[in-house]
């Protein structure tokens, strides 16, 4: 009993110390890119584009450069996934910033699978994955992405998230997932401008279906399209709350990656 004290303030300790580099960095990396694009020379401009470039992994250069056209040349679905889901949580930040809203709520209509991504390191991967598919998902199975379901306009909509279920009570296709998700957790989306940037992204908020004592009340998903060479397109996502990003642009600082794709 004497060790549940200390092993559970060094546990809060461990996390709070994490969000607290993954605001530092969230806010490294945006600053860093707007004051890229932000530069009125041309020279310096290309300069400061060289030396990134430099900085980066192959695997992000080769989706970097093209991210606001197509990407992932002559790769297969599974092999961009691959590619994707080993982006260092940097990586994807600078990914995610690269890339543009979707045109319109036809652009994400339907179901999308889902698969959170690397969150800076064990700890804060570690706490996404319990938060995700333990308290999110309730009387679920795990997370496994969104449905968008409702069109309003061109430009808003509303839709749920998507989850395993907890039994095998529903047979499996070929890809192992369930034929049928159970879905929870209603959300409103529109295209509007970032809380990161001052670019504009397809913004996911829980507030209208949410206890005002919810965890959950004021999550916001922020989402982006990332264009394939065979016309794909894979969502690229920031999501994070008020309470775990001590309300520094909504919490959105120390959000977690995601991805989305059909």
């Amino acid at each position: 009993m004497q060790l549940i004290g200390p092993l559970v303030g060094g546990t809060v300790a461990a996390i709070v110390a994490n969000s607290g580099l993954n605001m530092y960095q969230t806010f490294s990396i945006v600053s860093r890119e707007l004051n890229i694009n932000d530069s009125n020379d041309n020279d310096e401009y290309l300069a400061a584009m060289s030396v990134s470039a430099k900085n980066r992994s192959p695997i992000l250069n080769e989706y970097m450069s093209t991210s606001k056209g197509t990407s992932g040349y002559k790769k297969s679905m599974a092999e961009v996934l691959l590619d994707l889901k080993g982006l260092k949580r940097s990586e994807f930040i600078e990914l995610w910033h690269s890339c543009e809203a979707p045109s319109g709520m036809k652009q994400v209509d339907g179901e999308w699978n889902g698969i959170l991504l690397d969150n800076n390191g064990p700890i804060m991967t570690s706490v996404s994955n319990i938060l995700s598919n333990t308290f999110f998902a309730k009387n679920h199975g795990n997370w496994k992405g969104k449905k968008f379901d409702r069109k309003r306009s061109s430009s808003e909509g509303d839709g749920i998230n998507r989850f395993s279920p907890r039994n095998s009570k529903y047979p499996k296709e070929d890809n192992g997932l369930p034929q049928k998700m159970e879905l929870e957790h209603r959300f409103d989306c529109q295209i509007e401008s970032s809380l990161l940037d001052t670019g504009k992204v397809l913004s996911l908020k829980y507030a209208n279906y949410q206890s005002p004592f919810s965890l959950w009340h004021s999550m916001r998903d922020e989402v982006r399209v990332l264009k394939l060479s065979n016309g794909d397109k894979i969502l690229v996502g920031l999501g994070g709350m008020k309470w775990s990003g001590a309300f520094w642009r909504d919490g959105m600082m120390n959000a977690c990656p995601f991805l989305l794709w059909k």
